[in-house]
């Protein structure tokens, strides 16, 4: 009967967990440093800002991978923001950037 009980409430923890996590709420904290609207690049970089078109979705995901394990020890600030970020969550910040006007 325990194991039911555990098997349960972890399993409705990892789901209510999931179903929280939308790409509005995973980019809060992206918000601090790319402004309200994720649109600036921070700390003055204009190699960082993203240029809307039908690719932005694609873009921000090989980004954001990236920064997960980047080449270029300058990056570290974004490794330690993304590097526990899931495919699925990096999907939809992507989803959700790519659809903000």
């Amino acid at each position: 009967m325990k194991k039911i009980i555990l098997t349960t409430v972890v399993g409705l923890g990892l789901c209510s967990n999931l179903m929280a996590s939308t790409g509005e709420q995973l980019t809060q904290k992206c918000k601090s440093c790319h402004g309200i609207n994720l649109k600036k690049a921070p700390f003055g970089r204009a190699s960082h800002v993203l240029k809307k078109d039908e690719n932005t979705y694609k873009v921000l995901i090989e980004k954001i991978k990236y920064f997960q394990n980047p080449e270029e020890d300058d990056e570290m600030v974004m490794k330690y923001q993304v590097n526990k970020l899931t495919y699925t969550e990096i999907e939809k910040i992507a989803k959700y950037i790519s659809e903000l006007k």
